[in-house]
């Protein structure tokens, strides 16, 4: 994999971050897990040119191939 841009890399992190908190119901427990899926969301976001996001779709196709 190669870094193209970190353009906006932050901000998918903090959202990543959030909606998987969210989802997982606030549980300071799942933070770990929300910090982990936040940085596979920008890990996708940065190999792609200029500021992009990471749909639902990729991140969970990326899951399939890391240990959490």
């Amino acid at each position: 994999r190669k870094v193209v841009s970190v353009n906006g890399a932050g901000d998918s992190t903090l959202a990543g971050f959030v909606w998987k908190y969210l989802q997982d119901g606030c549980a300071p427990s799942k933070a770990n897990r929300a910090a982990k899926f936040a940085n596979i969301v920008a890990g996708l976001c940065v190999e792609k040119l200029y500021t992009s996001t990471a749909t639902l779709e990729e991140v969970k196709r990326r899951l399939e191939n890391v240990i959490i």
